[in-house]
Order: C-alpha cells, then structure tokens, then sequence
C-alpha cells in the first residue's frame, strides 16, 4: 500500500456527501462509507454484516470469526452508533429485515457481494468527482492512516485491524520491504 490509496479529508467528504444524496431516504451508502471509514471493516466484513452483529447499546460490532479472519469487537463512536440506530430503525431497514433479510447493506433488494460492494463504492466515488479509482480496500486505508497520522502505535493498529501478525501492520504503514528486511 501507499500514500496514493488513501483518500484525503476532502475526498472523504464529498464520498459521504453524495453517499448521502444519492439516497436522502434510506442514507443506506453514507451509512456504509462512514462505517467503513470509522471502523476499517474488510469488504469481507461488510457484506457479512448481520444486524445481530451490531450492538447500540454498548457501540461495538462484533465481527463473526471464519476460516480467515478471527472473531473481534469494534468500537464504534457515539456519532456512528446514532447514525446506524437510524438507518436500522427506518421503515425501509425494517421491511428488509421482516422479509427474512439479516444482513445490514443491500443494494436492489438483494444483500451486497464483493463484486456489488466495489462497484458500488467506484461509482459514488465517480460521481464524487474522485479522480483516484477508490474501491472498498481504499476506504480501509484511510481508516489506517487515520490511525497512523493520529500517532497509534504499530500494536494498536495490529488489533484495530484485526491483523494476525507485525508484518502485516507494516503494509499499512508505508515501510518499503527492504527496510523490514533491516529491521529483522
């Protein structure tokens, strides 16, 4: 990874504020991109997303653990938590999750994939006059530099990102695989 995967201040927001317009009833995208954004769930995570897994009452989301990536707890902050308490009590949310539906994002009545995610994300991007193609993985990036530039050590980051190792955490920080090889 490097610097040019991660969208700065500005491209975030104009993500969000067409996130936001392009469905002013539901504001299911800006949800979605302002999660992604606080949280650095995978696009894995996102589209496993129960509405099971997220937990108001203490702000946290608990990831489900599988063959990759092991069971975790987010930390969500009161703002996000409030936005997700409104999206998930909207009548549209609702009908979705009374029709036997549990994940939490969706897109033409059918919960998100990989594929449906990315290309989702691409095209708010677009029409956010983004220059850079930003997909999900970039959305995670910014979280990480986020965490980096607010002066996380490595060990937090580790855990934040739900990474099994050292070496993982150092893709995220900008260190050339040469200078891990020295740090060795």
């Amino acid at each position: 990874m490097s610097i040019k995967h991660v969208l700065s201040v500005e491209e975030c927001q104009l993500l969000l504020d067409v996130a936001k317009k392009s469905d002013p009833f539901l504001k299911m995208g800006y949800v979605l991109c302002k999660n992604m954004l606080r949280t650095g769930l995978r696009n894995s995570e996102v589209v496993q997303l129960t509405y099971s897994q997220v937990d108001l009452e203490q702000n946290i989301i608990h990831i489900k653990k599988d063959n990759k990536i092991s069971g975790a707890i987010i930390p969500i902050d009161c703002e996000l938590a409030e936005e997700l308490k409104q999206y998930l009590s909207h009548p549209a949310y609702l009908c979705w999750i009374s029709s036997g539906k549990e994940q939490v994002f969706f897109i033409n009545n059918k919960p998100f994939n990989g594929n449906s995610l990315t290309i989702f994300i691409k095209k708010l991007a677009f029409n956010a006059g983004i220059k850079k193609i930003t997909t999900p993985r970039n959305l995670r990036y910014t979280f990480t530099y986020t965490l980096k530039t607010n002066h996380f050590s490595p060990l937090e980051m580790k855990e934040l990102l739900r990474l099994d190792s050292m070496e993982s955490v150092s893709r995220y920080l900008f260190i050339p695989n040469h200078y891990l090889r020295l740090l060795k």
